[in-house]
């Protein structure tokens, strides 16, 4: 199983298993830790993902096996279809595997890069948790009317 190792290994609390992925999270361990568990999952998801036709997909913080061509863009393309053209939209991420859905929302809503230290991205918007995002969320919600 593409998981047994992983639980053999001790790593287990930072599997996190989704219906279309499974992703290991190394945030909050050492940076040498972290490259072995890259490194391990890597040698041992790609043949797998090879073979039956999944992709892996490394980000700052984990590593994704997930399947093809199923992102976080894809998902931001199907909600935005299911709400219409006139729904306001935002999407508020952090990561590398943000980007996909920073493309997919352009035009249709608004992209923020929400993390401390500003990278390159394609975001519309960059703000810095907490304060800024916070800030950004309640006057989102006065604006939508959804505050009282």
């Amino acid at each position: 199983a593409p998981t047994q190792w992983i639980i053999e290994d001790g790593i287990r609390e930072h599997l996190e298993e989704k219906p279309a992925s499974l992703t290991v999270h190394t945030s909050g361990i050492d940076e040498t830790a972290e490259q072995e568990v890259h490194q391990r999952v890597s040698q041992f998801w790609r043949p797998l993902a090879e073979k039956i036709g999944l992709e892996v997909h490394p980000f700052s913080g984990g590593i994704e096996l997930r399947v093809r061509g199923v992102d976080k863009g894809s998902a931001v393309d199907t909600i935005l279809e299911e709400m219409g053209r006139d729904a306001a939209a935002a999407y508020a991420g952090d990561d590398l595997t943000d980007e996909d859905a920073f493309r997919a929302i352009k035009g249709r809503g608004l992209g923020i890069l929400a993390r401390k230290e500003f990278r390159s991205t394609a975001a519309d918007l960059w703000l810095k948790p907490p304060e800024e995002l916070l800030e950004f969320l309640n006057a989102w919600l006065v604006v939508s009317g959804g505050a009282q």
